[in-house]
């Protein structure tokens, strides 16, 4: 379906079951790529201190849930939609009534959190393992370091996680994410035949 700019449906196109069956696989590749994020993350060495980074962790970790969650709501309101159970014209506010939450989320973590957990208030803690080495940042915001056997760590600038790109798990995860990728996009050619 193709909406103009006051809403209303002005064309269709040629539905076939795979235009169908690729709905819910957008979902489920997000949901799974959320949940290894999820499982990167908690698997992460503690950079800085041990309780403001385990703290930091599972802030995040409820972060990307909700964000997950909410993406997935997203995409199955788009499949109803699809088969005219929700209107068309909720669909046009949705997405901007998802991002502006997400923003106003990621702005609140931002001051009340701080970058790496800077904010959250810990009692005796001592640093562990610091990454803040220059010699592991490669132009300031790529992170490798193959002694390093996290996949993620803290962004060096800025709020979250950044992949270690000294470890063989980066490259992986990310030749696993784009042939998912591909497969979801080629899927309904495939099936339409």
């Amino acid at each position: 379906m193709h909406y103009n700019i006051a809403g209303e449906v002005d064309r269709y196109a040629a539905k076939s079951i795979g235009t169908f069956a690729v709905m819910p696989l957008i979902p489920l590749l997000l949901g799974l790529m959320f949940a290894g994020m999820n499982f990167g993350i908690g698997m992460s060495g503690h950079q800085r201190n041990f309780r403001r980074t385990q703290a930091f962790q599972g802030i995040m970790s409820i972060y990307l849930f909700v964000i997950g969650f909410m993406v997935m709501l997203m995409f199955t309101c788009i499949q109803l939609t699809m088969v005219s159970i929700i209107n068309e014209k909720l669909m046009m506010v949705l997405p901007v009534v998802l991002l502006v939450v997400i923003f106003a989320i990621c702005i609140f973590l931002g001051v009340k959190v701080g970058q790496g957990g800077s904010r959250l208030e810990t009692r005796g803690d001592a640093p562990i393992n610091k990454v803040d080495d220059d010699r592991y940042w490669l132009g300031g915001f790529l992170y490798c370091n193959k002694d390093d056997p996290s996949l993620f760590v803290e962004k060096r600038f800025g709020m979250g996680y950044t992949l270690n790109f000294g470890n063989l798990k980066s490259f992986i995860a990310i030749a696993v994410f784009v042939v998912l990728i591909l497969a979801i996009t080629v899927l309904p050619f495939l099936l339409g035949v």
